[in-house]
């Protein structure tokens, strides 16, 4: 938990003050949080989208987002259907400049034979464009 006081007080002094009396069995431990502690700035990236299908499985979308926050991409949209035993997952994805598009795609492909799942990693502009067409010339 991180605090914010109006006024300053030492880190042992606040443990013992959460902690209440000794009987309370309550283990507390207070340190001041620094600038080192602080998690770097997010690089937003390119948009993508994630699409991934297969039969449903037991860490499926661990496995995809242990991936991804390896990376620093940015998982900014998730959803999934199951349907009796086939699953689908689809994803929006914020790849940081630093990120090759190319390794991410390589990437989560590889995974997906592994874990018997076809994906696919398009970017946004593309993912939208060929959806809007399919569900023209569906209709």
């Amino acid at each position: 938990m991180v605090v914010s006081l109006p006024e300053a007080v030492a880190p042992e002094a606040l443990a013992e003050r959460v902690r209440g009396p000794a009987s309370s069995g309550l283990q507390v431990l207070a340190r001041r949080l620094t600038t080192a502690d602080l998690a770097p700035p997010v690089q937003h990236g390119e948009r993508f989208v994630m699409t991934a299908f297969g039969r449903d499985k037991p860490g499926i979308i661990s496995r995809f987002s242990q991936y991804l926050a390896g990376k620093d991409v940015n998982i900014s949209d998730l959803s999934w259907t199951r349907s009796q035993a086939d699953f689908v997952m689809i994803a929006e994805l914020e790849i940081p400049p630093p990120v090759e598009f190319h390794v991410v795609q390589a990437d989560l492909e590889e995974i997906g034979r592994e874990e018997g799942f076809t994906v696919k990693l398009q970017h946004e502009n593309v993912f939208v464009a060929t959806n809007q067409l399919r569900l023209k010339h569906s209709v």
